[in-house]
């Protein structure tokens, strides 16, 4: 696995966050949150994140992209320890098999319109989730490829997905009328590439 330093993805360095601790205060509830759009539940998406600060904090100063790469370190935690509950047969309750927000904790309290998003997203397969989730945070199709290690057009292609099957899902009477006219145009557009 690459260090990304050849990730293009702005100014973001590790000399822009001074420490250590300052990189930690921003970005780890930043994660966290990446990795609950992926589909993890909050307690799940805590450990995938603390996993990630640890491996950064113990690399920290030659990492060129932590944020970047404390983000795909927590997917890739979460992933390994998802698939090992499900290789030990370890049983998942329904909203856990599908990473819903509202059974993660009930110290945390979203808005109406979150909720509804976030069980949008994890109604989308893994590899699409994931894909929108980076994008939400930022990242362009090349940096995710970089990231996931998939081919750039596999990238562009579960965005494209993920994008098509949100428009399906969405309640078009309760957007705004320009991003029903967005989300339709998502729905009928067909693949250019």
């Amino acid at each position: 696995m690459s260090e990304f330093k050849q990730l293009e993805v702005g100014t973001e360095t590790s000399v822009r966050y001074g420490s250590f601790r300052d990189f930690f205060q921003e970005q780890r509830p930043r994660v966290t949150f990446t990795v609950v759009m992926s589909g993890a539940t909050l307690a799940e998406a805590e450990d995938a994140a603390q996993e990630a600060m640890r491996e950064i904090a113990l690399k920290w100063g030659r990492i060129e992209f932590p944020a970047a790469y404390a983000r795909i370190i927590a997917l890739r935690s979460f992933w390994r320890e998802r698939n090992r509950l499900v290789r030990e047969g370890t049983r998942l309750s329904a909203a856990g098999a599908r990473g819903d927000w509202p059974a993660m904790s009930p110290t945390v309290e979203l808005d109406e319109s979150s909720e509804y998003v976030l069980n949008l997203l994890n109604s989308l397969p893994r590899e699409q989730r994931t894909v929108m989730a980076l994008t939400v945070d930022g990242y362009d199709s090349a940096a995710i490829a970089e990231m996931t290690g998939q081919p750039a057009a596999t990238v562009r292609s579960n965005l494209r997905h993920a994008r098509r099957n949100l428009a399906r899902r969405l309640d078009l009477n309760e957007l705004p009328q320009v991003l029903r006219e967005e989300v339709k145009r998502w729905t009928t557009q067909r693949s250019s590439r």
